[in-house]
């Protein structure tokens, strides 16, 4: 039985879930994507029928939108499918996604946007005024007060937290431990006051207000 496109990426998926370490929302994104991108034509073809003229005909229209990034990540995704499926099959004799990223154009690397010091002002006033959630609000001013990224931000926790020191420790000791500026460490010992012991990471209370 020659099994459809489809039936490989299920497999696919549920392979790379055990063998790497995808998490469920990753997992999620992915199949979306390559639903909205390939199932429409190809969900239904037997893979080995799959050629490559017939992969440039489908995802030229993503080319033609301009989401190139997206294009690499479906053909990067194709081209994981077909060799999962070559694997598994001996007249799979050949990936038709294979250098298929070169016939398309290649997405212009660009920087990603600074603020300047000077408007930095008119940032803090805008979250202030901002009608998003407190704990969003905090987190951002959090990242400004800490210079963590993102994620460290969202992980951090009290104990990672020295007052006497006033310094932090980054999650999961990836990197050695920062002092934390005058006015994080000063907000910090506030917040925690605040608290009451309630399990909140610090960046979900108390921050300062600006004017």
């Amino acid at each position: 039985m020659n099994a459809r496109w489809k039936k490989w990426q299920e497999q696919w998926l549920k392979e790379k879930k055990r063998t790497s370490d995808l998490s469920e929302d990753h997992a999620k994104d992915i199949w979306r994507s390559l639903e909205m991108h390939v199932f429409p034509s190809l969900g239904n073809t037997p893979v080995t029928e799959i050629r490559p003229k017939m992969l440039k005909e489908h995802l030229t229209p993503l080319e033609e939108q301009g989401i190139l990034e997206t294009l690499r990540r479906v053909i990067s995704r194709l081209n994981e499918i077909f060799r999962f499926a070559h694997l598994r099959r001996t007249h799979q004799q050949f990936n038709p996604a294979d250098n298929l990223v070169a016939r398309f154009k290649k997405p212009k690397k660009q920087n990603m946007p600074a603020l300047h010091p000077s408007e930095l002002g008119r940032l803090m006033l805008a979250l202030q005024n901002a009608s998003i959630r407190k704990e969003t609000r905090c987190l951002i001013e959090w990242e400004l007060l800490t210079w963590v990224r993102p994620g460290e931000a969202v992980s951090a926790r009290w104990c990672d937290i020295d007052m006497k020191k006033s310094g932090m420790a980054h999650p999961r000791h990836l990197y050695e431990d920062e002092p934390l500026a005058h006015g994080a460490a000063q907000q910090t010992g506030s917040a925690r006051s605040s608290d009451n012991g309630a399990r909140q990471p610090p960046s979900s209370v108390g921050l300062p207000q600006y004017s």
